[in-house]
């Protein structure tokens, strides 16, 4: 049988959302504080660790906000979803020279 390999998936932890810029203060350093155990934990087990980022809308352009200051980010990052080309080119740039492999979704579909 195969042995199956587990994940941590953390969602939308993201600067306009949660953490000291965003709006809403539903407790974040608690928050952020465990997620940052359960991706630990998740290094010290060999887990993958798959980060979501929710894409929104700022003065009628596609936007998608930073990852909360104080979240642990494990690098290299194996997949990312670059929505906009023009908007991150820099940022693709980046990630091309550190050898990570980017999914561009076509237009109108969700990466999932």
């Amino acid at each position: 049988m195969k042995q199956l390999k587990t994940a941590v998936i953390v969602i939308d932890m993201q600067a306009d959302y949660i953490g000291e810029k965003s709006k809403n203060k539903y407790y974040p350093h608690t928050l952020i504080d465990k997620i940052n155990d359960r991706i630990a934990a998740a290094v010290n087990h060999n887990e993958s660790i798959i980060y979501v980022k929710k894409v929104g809308k700022r003065n009628k352009e596609s936007y998608i906000s930073d990852f909360v200051e104080g979240l642990s980010v494990i690098l290299p990052l194996t997949y990312i979803g670059i929505k906009s080309k023009e908007r991150f080119s820099e940022t693709r740039e980046k990630l091309l020279k550190a050898n990570v492999q980017i999914i561009e979704p076509q237009e109108g579909k969700c990466l999932g």
